[in-house]
């Protein structure tokens, strides 16, 4: 029990470090036993310095991820979190008088820059969309029909026609056609004579 309650306490310290380290820039290791500082591989060294600090600044395409410098006999390492293009390297060694040291060399450990994949976007597919012709509407022209003129006929009133009584005319001894019966009578008898006369002879 005592063991895991042990293990579980530097599990919990350990977390700490790792947590306060990534809000440090960077991290400082003082070493006595190495002479020099890195110059091999992606280490940059520049030699021949003076006074207690130094700015570096990386070449284009690359940043700075670790560091170390040497002041009197001391040689400290450090790392830059997270790199950077330019890093200030400051002496913290003294001496017995604590006095701060001078540096008398730096190194700087280069990274290339990572070069970023573009996303690459898709074009979309531009699907024309057909034109719609409207069918245009028709409109049908309505057949007129005339309506027939009714020409009224007149009423034709007829008049009642009141009849006339003719006066019939009274008879006075002649004939129907207003000549005296005797005449012709006459006529008659003086045309037998006549023949009679003739006959005669």
């Amino acid at each position: 029990m005592k063991i895991r309650q042990g293990f579980a306490a530097l599990s919990f310290l350990m977390g700490l470090v790792l947590v306060f380290a990534s809000f440090v820039p960077a991290q400082a290791v003082a070493l006595q036993s190495q002479e020099t500082c890195p110059h091999t591989g992606d280490w940059t060294k520049v030699d021949e310095l003076s006074g207690t600090s130094y700015t570096y600044t990386a070449p284009a395409g690359f940043l700075i991820s670790e560091w170390c410098y040497k002041a009197s006999t001391t040689v400290v390492y450090g790392y830059v979190i997270p790199p950077a293009q330019s890093f200030t390297v400051e002496s913290t060694v003294k001496n017995d008088n604590d006095q701060v040291q001078e540096l008398s060399h730096a190194s700087f450990r280069l990274v290339v820059i990572p070069t970023e994949t573009p996303v690459v976007t898709e074009t979309p597919v531009v699907t024309e969309t057909p034109v719609v012709t409207e069918t245009p509407v028709v409109t049908e022209t309505p057949v007129v029909t005339e309506t027939p003129v009714v020409t009224e006929t007149p009423v034709v009133t007829e008049t009642p026609v009141e009849p006339t009584s003719t006066p019939v005319p009274q008879k006075t001894g002649a004939g129907d056609d207003g000549i005296p019966w005797n005449v012709p009578v006459g006529m008659l008898i003086a045309g037998v004579s006549l023949l009679w006369f003739f006959w005669k002879k």
